[in-house]
């Protein structure tokens, strides 16, 4: 009876060790990203449009509700390292009801997301090449882009690229007549204006 006494006790001791070790690890942690410097972006100046069509006409839209953040490791943007976006897909019109209505039910109420996974800056700071994922309806697949990359003022940061994802991959399928053929392609491009620390 002793002995379980003694192993109860050194269970406790054990257990409030690696305790104290995870809170030191979390803490660590916490200061990283409390160090991190965080850009939000800035709706007005930014805009996303997407360029899809048919064997019969194509068509354009854009998202008019979105949020993220762009963080870095230091005030030179030359050290970004992680970009997060949000997308309502309310928020998709292509100035086509029936289209966009059509649209909004595919994708149902789930919101469109993007993470980062890798950012590199070219040598000059003038291109970023972006990798990350896209995140449509749960189905998360790998998007590769390269955005060229400014800074309107000292207090701002622009990115400006594009991309293509293919609805299939997301398991997209949008109703249409039977003599439509949508393409399966859709571009994306993006102009994205974020505040950055000075």
């Amino acid at each position: 009876m002793k002995l379980k006494r003694f192993n109860l006790y050194f269970n406790f001791e054990k257990a409030g060790y690696y305790a104290l070790i995870a809170l030191i690890v979390v803490g660590f942690f916490c200061n990283l990203a409390v160090s991190a410097e965080r850009g939000e972006i800035i709706s007005a100046d930014t805009n996303f449009q997407f360029y899809g069509g048919s064997n019969f006409h194509s068509f354009q839209g854009r998202i008019n509700k979105f949020k993220g953040f762009i963080f870095s490791d230091s005030k030179d943007v030359k050290n970004v390292n992680y970009i997060q976006l949000e997308f309502d897909p309310f928020s998709f019109s292509t100035q086509n009801t029936a289209r966009d209505e059509n649209m909004r039910k595919v994708l149902s109420s789930s919101v469109v997301q993007f993470r980062s996974t890798n950012v590199l800056l070219s040598h000059d700071g003038a291109f970023v090449d972006i990798t990350g994922r896209l995140i449509i309806k749960n189905v998360s697949k790998r998007v590769v882009f390269t955005a060229l990359l400014s800074k309107p003022s000292a207090k701002t940061v622009k990115a400006t690229g594009s991309f293509w994802i293919k609805l299939s991959d997301y398991n997209l399928k949008p109703q249409a007549p039977g003599f439509i053929r949508l393409n399966d392609k859709v571009q994306v491009k993006f102009q994205v204006v974020s505040t950055w620390p000075h």
